[in-house]
């Protein structure tokens, strides 16, 4: 691995020193990183302390609070729905270790709130959302943090502003039925469903919606989902696609907000929300694929090859059930494409002349998203589409260089023969664009995404360039992704060794 490596480096050598751009960002992302090993060195010295008191289960509880400085793998924690309870007197034992840790995490929370302010003003916007993030999980009280991620206090839990007013209506949402009133419950559960205003048995129901005119629909806060296959999938189909959308707003804010919008955002404190289109997202899902190939055929001829796609002139993403898929990889990677196609309200012609590798590419890098027991992963090294991108890179040596690649529009770049090789890449790159060195590049890459969906120029010659966004030429750029997916293909051999070697310990 290492040879094969040292190859292709010496393949893409650079002429010259790094850029030294952004300095900024990169001084504010090393203070941020000193904060928080700083952080975990107090709360690991009250984890030792309850330890040597023999309080194992107090001490995997502190550590639990501890940041993870993991760039290669974004990992976050839902934040509670429940504002948090009173704790144990200070004098009792728990209650004396539960009272530093409290102390210790608001402390934390609050200078991380300034910092985050601090960092907006020197208009590093992904980096302060990131920041006012980690300030919500250490204190999910923390009202402006709150304020800023789209949650409102009401009636002992953060909200959303469209959850309250659903609370208000005395509606509640049950993952089998959707939004669903409190007196209409009981007859939901004993099997009856509401159709043109009048209750009829489910079995009688589920016949009627088989004809898509008929399909049930699910509303949720920014999507609509109409389904013939069931409302129990649909449910699920939308609140999975819900939870999916407030991910996205609060992971890449710079996507939809101009940094004077945010800075005005971070300013008024309780009052902000960043906001787009209220109008709901669409989408289609048939019960079977003959269903959606009917629907689809005359305008999308190749539909059958397909397992889901979104249409810009319809605005509306299109799916099948699928029994066999073990992912959601497809839903999230068109919801992407519905996103951001959608985060501007006028019509435009996006990537026609060039840069289409990464329209492709970043929905291709959002599949890697996962819910799980409250944790919420993205941009695992070892997702398929990145390991992928590694194999064409190392073991196939197949790599277009960046000045070329985005030169490409939408037609000459599908109609490349190495078009699978090119997803496989453009994977590759968002993922060194959004993780390398600490996210160096990550702003100024959100700069340039932000700029291909809000271009009204069909030639794209309104997009910033990326060689002026992050300082460095192409020719820089593409040694730089070399470096990262070969030392990235390393440490992931280590890691497998090591974990085989303790196998057979």
């Amino acid at each position: 691995m290492r040879g094969l490596c040292t190859i292709l480096i010496l393949l893409f050598s650079v002429a010259g020193a790094t850029s030294q751009t952004n300095e900024s960002l990169q001084r504010s992302r090393a203070e941020f990183v000193q904060r928080q090993e700083s952080f975990a060195e107090e709360l690991t010295s009250l984890a030792d302390q309850l330890e040597r008191q023999g309080l194992a289960d107090a001490a995997a509880e502190v550590r639990r609070d501890i940041p993870d400085a993991d760039a290669a793998r974004l990992q976050f924690q839902s934040l509670p729905r429940e504002r948090r309870g009173q704790l144990p007197p200070a004098t009792s034992p728990e209650g004396a270790w539960r009272h530093r840790l409290r102390f210790l995490k608001e402390k934390e929370a609050d200078e991380l709130y300034k910092y985050s302010q601090k960092a907006m003003q020197e208009d590093h916007v992904s980096f302060a959302y990131q920041v006012v993030r980690e300030a919500a999980r250490l204190n999910p009280d923390l009202e402006t943090a709150r304020a800023l991620l789209g949650y409102i206090p009401y009636e002992g839990e953060w909200l959303t502003p469209f959850e309250a007013d659903k609370k208000k209506k005395k509606e509640s949402w049950d993952d089998r039925f959707g939004w669903v009133l409190a007196a209409d419950l009981p007859r939901y559960e004993q099997g009856l469903r509401k159709y043109k205003g009048r209750w009829i048995p489910s079995e009688h129901d589920s016949e009627l919606r088989q004809d898509f005119r008929n399909a049930w629909e699910i509303r949720t806060e920014h999507w609509l989902v109409k389904t013939n296959h069931s409302l129990e999938r649909g449910v699920e189909i939308a609140g999975k696609l819900e939870d999916y959308y407030s991910f996205f707003i609060s992971e890449f804010p710079g996507l939809f907000n101009s940094r004077a919008q945010m800075k005005k955002l971070f300013a008024v404190g309780p009052n902000a929300r960043p906001r787009i289109n209220q109008n709901p997202f669409v989408v289609h899902y048939y019960k079977t694929k003959e269903d959606y190939v009917a629907q689809l055929q005359r305008q999308v001829p190749i539909i059958g090859a397909t397992n889901g796609i979104y249409l810009q002139d319809d605005e509306t993403s299109y799916f099948f059930h699928r029994p066999e898929a073990t992912d959601e990889s497809t839903l999230y990677h068109e919801a992407t494409h519905q996103i951001l196609w959608e985060s501007r309200s006028y019509k435009r012609d996006i990537a026609e002349s060039n840069h289409f590798w990464v329209i492709e590419g970043f929905a291709c890098y959002m599949e890697s998203y996962r819910r799980e027991s409250g944790l919420i992963r993205l941009g695992d090294p070892e997702f398929i589409r990145f390991d992928n991108a590694r194999a064409r890179l190392i073991a196939d040596r197949f790599y277009l260089p960046l000045a070329t690649t985005v030169k490409l529009g939408m037609k000459e770049y599908q109609a490349q023969q190495s078009l699978p090789l090119l997803y496989s890449q453009a994977s590759g790159m968002v993922h060194f664009f959004l993780h390398a060195e600490n996210g160096r590049y990550r702003d100024s890459f959100l700069e340039y995404v932000a700029g291909i969906y809000a271009s009204r120029k069909s030639n794209g010659s309104d997009i910033p360039s990326l060689e002026k966004l992050t300082g460095l030429s192409f020719h820089e750029l593409d040694v730089e992704y070399i470096r990262y997916m070969s030392r990235q293909a390393e440490e992931i051999v280590n890691s497998e060794q090591q974990t085989e070697l303790k196998k057979s310990e």
